[in-house]
């Protein structure tokens, strides 16, 4: 089992204005993701927790989730 936590930056997003005659979503903000923490729970025993910030703005969160992840279950 996994419990993860993660931090957004909210952004706003420029729109145009939706046709009234037709069904839509108005997108009002983009999360960026800014910092996550996770810990794997596996028989009943549980990991250290795992933290992360981000460094750079063009770093992909995902994928540095991704990576961390594998790292501690490759532990476990």
């Amino acid at each position: 089992m996994v419990y993860a936590d993660f931090e957004s930056f909210t952004k706003l997003i420029d729109s145009c204005q939706p046709d009234p005659d037709r069904s839509f979503t108005k997108a009002y903000q983009k999360h960026e993701p800014s910092r996550f923490c996770f810990c794997i729970v596996c028989d009943g025993k549980k990991s250290r927790p795992v933290l992360y910030t981000k460094q750079t703005e063009g770093e992909n969160m995902a994928e540095i989730l991704v990576k961390m992840l594998q790292d501690e279950v490759d532990q476990v």
